[in-house]
């Protein structure tokens, strides 16, 4: 009877925990994906490729040849392998782009090791020319959270709406997992009362529950933390 008891507290501790984590931190998308070879479509691949990737307005310093700097803000998309890609356009729709290796640290992306991948012109609303040369130096790209944007080039409108929307679909993502443990306790209690009384009724049960809403708070904590980012 004790060996089934502690069965089943087992049984039930890890598929509660398993749905805590999961529930705090959103659905996760990548590294743990198995994938199976065969043949796709482009578009396919390019929707495939949309939902394994990070997209932030980010700023950064460049300077031009003669050692003029400038402020650059630009949509950075990061893939899952750490490859992340900045376009910076003007108002005129000139456009330049940067790559770069991406980080994410306390839910904002970090771009290093950031260079010039086409050239172009951009222009400033004073009407001064921007000239992006592969070769001039370039510091690390940064997400910008603080609301206080005093770039030279600044992220059009469009650009903030599409990335609004995407940060909106995380945050009804993450809501919506982190409300699934207490819905599918509440579903048990009432469907089958006195299901889950081993969890409390022992010492062992009362710890590993402790535990488990533990990882539980700090779960939600590091989900609220990645989607809460303004744009």
């Amino acid at each position: 009877m004790i060996r089934k008891n502690l069965l089943k507290t087992t049984l039930l501790i890890t598929v509660i925990a398993t749905l805590l984590v999961q529930a705090g931190c959103g659905k996760k998308t990548a590294n743990n994906i198995t994938y199976t070879k065969t043949t796709v479509s482009s578009e396919a691949e390019s929707n495939a490729t949309k939902e394994l990737t990070n997209t932030s307005l980010v700023t950064f310093n460049y300077t031009d040849e003669h050692g003029n700097t400038y402020t650059l803000e630009g949509k950075a998309i990061a893939s899952e392998t750490g490859d992340a890609t900045i376009e910076v356009a003007d108002v005129n729709g000139n456009k330049v782009t940067f790559i770069g290796k991406a980080t994410i640290t306390d839910g904002r992306i970090l771009v290093s090791n950031v260079s010039v991948k086409d050239e172009g012109t951009l222009i400033k609303a004073d009407g001064t020319e921007i000239k992006v040369s592969i070769g001039n130096t370039v510091t690390d790209a940064i997400e910008n959270t603080d609301g206080n944007n005093q770039s030279d080039i600044v992220a059009s409108d469009d650009v903030k709406k599409e990335i609004e929307a995407t940060l909106a679909a995380k945050k009804s993502e993450q809501m919506i997992m982190s409300l699934m443990p207490a819905g599918i306790i509440l579903y048990l209690q009432l469907a089958s009362p006195g299901f889950l009384d081993i969890l409390y009724g022992n010492p062992f049960g009362i710890c590993a529950m402790t535990v488990c809403l533990t990882v539980y708070g700090a779960a939600y904590w590091m989900g609220k933390r990645i989607v809460e980012i303004e744009v």
